[in-house]
């Protein structure tokens, strides 16, 4: 935790970002992609720490059926769905990946039932794999946003025991292990 007490600056994402932006090569993006991984790791752990203690007494309301404020409630939230939360507010692509998907639909809507040449199969195999990227993004985001509509209709009720328990046991894995 040492690294994020002046911010996910000192992690040097930043730097490292701009890196593979100039150097535009495979190998400098990959890298930053570590390094942003690497500070989701820390930015989520740090959140977590910080919150450790009121989780714990939550997880012992959840258990013991006591009543919750709105504000434990919302602390839940953060720590089950808050990545997900995150990042459907901050995804700004996601109408131009539908327009994509669409182009290139009708771009391999050409295609279908068409004895294509070599060259048209290698641009073919192009246009598949943009399709299939972009396929995979537009699914992330759905899944995040399925997973914030979901956890909102169960809690939207209240909770009924089985919730209760199913909670503490969710927070307590996370408190419990660095990879959630």
């Amino acid at each position: 935790m040492e690294k994020l007490k002046r911010g996910v600056m000192n992690l040097n994402v930043t730097k490292t970002m701009a890196n593979a932006r100039n150097a535009m090569s495979e190998g400098a993006f990959q890298q930053a992609g570590g390094a942003l991984s690497n500070a989701k790791n820390i930015v989520r752990e740090a959140a977590q720490q910080k919150t450790a203690v009121e989780i714990k007494k939550i997880i012992n309301k959840l258990q013991s059926k006591n009543s919750m404020t709105n504000e434990e409630v919302a602390l839940i939230k953060a720590w089950i769905i808050g990545d997900a939360i995150g990042y459907v507010k901050m995804e700004n692509n996601f109408q131009d990946w539908l327009a994509e998907y669409e182009r290139l639909e009708k771009t391999l809507a050409i295609y279908e039932n068409k004895d294509c040449s070599p060259e048209e199969l290698f641009k073919l195999h192009g246009i598949l794999e943009d399709a299939n990227r972009v396929s995979y993004d537009i699914a992330h985001f759905l899944e995040n946003q399925d997973r914030i509509k979901k956890f909102e209709a169960a809690v939207a009720g209240g909770l009924d025991n089985d919730g209760r328990k199913l909670l503490a046991k969710m927070l307590l894995r996370k408190l419990k292990s660095p990879e959630y």
